[in-house]
């Protein structure tokens, strides 16, 4: 499962993950491209959550919809997941209202 971030996001994220307790089986991590010095622009940083099961699938999802309830993220991600079928799901999203949908399209589209 990816979740890429334009702007800031990631590590937050990549830190609230890793507190969660019911995630303690995911592998977590964080990373984005360097800055070269004197460059501007967008930065596209990724935080990376290797799962083994549809159920953590979907309890990363909800981690993910509680911090952005909290107003943790303050930008959009777009999360990526292999799908058992070989297809792969992707969404977007920018609010908590948002990844309730994914997560509920997840479980319909791949989950199954």
């Amino acid at each position: 499962m990816i979740f890429k971030f334009e702007g800031d996001g990631a590590r937050r994220l990549g830190q609230w993950l890793s507190e969660d307790d019911n995630l303690t089986r995911a592998t977590i991590s964080v990373s984005g491209p360097p800055t070269p010095a004197g460059d501007q622009g967008v930065i596209v940083d990724v935080v990376r959550v290797l799962v083994d099961s549809t159920p953590l699938i979907t309890a990363v999802l909800a981690a993910a919809r509680t911090w952005l309830d909290r107003g943790q993220g303050n930008c959009a991600f777009t999360v990526h997941v292999p799908c058992a079928n070989g297809s792969t799901f992707s969404a977007t999203v920018r609010t908590a209202a948002e990844a309730s949908e994914v997560e509920a399209r997840f479980r319909r589209d791949c989950a199954t």
